[in-house]
């Protein structure tokens, strides 16, 4: 029993040891795969999500492509730690509000799931540090406004600009003012005649 105790403190204290080593997506996926359903495979698995979100959130303005793979990504780990009974409190309250994000993030004008979710971390945790933002989210997809904007947000197809190493630069990076109009538009690749609804 000692033995086995021993080598069990070893073993998280090496994952924990990992976790602060850790930069990237893959780091913590290993690590998230190598120690599941532990403290620090599930916060391993949390960072992943919540990194997904956020390069998910960052692509949404130029290849919504991306965008939408990281964000789904990002709900389908969220959506394992909310149902994890491994999970404590702490990691099941941040991957609620993860949750929420991302399915505002991924909604087509259908504001029911993301409202649901913010709902949920709200009764699951009534005093949660994000309960004020959760219950202005709510007010505002609960209007019609938000169902028209991201109707509108969602049919916007942004993609990575083609534009070639150095394309209106001198040399040492300085913008050459004598660059085409055409050169300088690449990367507008926004096609919308439509004037945007208010942002939610």
């Amino acid at each position: 029993v000692v033995w086995l105790g021993r080598l069990s403190n070893a073993s998280s204290t090496a994952a924990w040891t990992l976790m602060e080593n850790a930069e990237t997506v893959d780091d913590f996926g290993t690590i998230a795969e190598q120690e599941k359903n532990t403290p620090a495979g599930n916060w391993a698995r949390l960072r992943v999500a919540e990194l997904n979100l956020r390069s998910g959130g960052d692509a949404l303005f130029t290849d919504r492509e991306l965008a939408k793979s990281d964000l789904a990504r990002a709900r389908d780990g969220f959506e394992q730690l909310v149902s994890s009974s491994s999970s404590g409190p702490v990691i099941r309250e941040r991957a609620l509000w993860g949750l929420a994000l991302c399915l505002e993030s991924l909604s087509d004008g259908d504001t029911t799931k993301a409202i649901a979710a913010y709902q949920r971390l709200l009764q699951d945790f009534p005093d949660s540090i994000y309960k004020t933002t959760a219950e202005e989210r709510i007010a505002a997809l609960k209007t019609g406004g938000a169902t028209e904007f991201y109707a509108w947000f969602d049919k916007l197809n942004p993609k990575p600009a083609d534009i070639r190493p150095n394309d209106g630069k001198l040399k040492g990076g300085v913008e050459d003012p004598a660059a085409s109009a055409s050169e300088k538009a690449l990367g507008s690749d926004v096609e919308s005649t439509e004037k945007p609804p208010s942002s939610p």
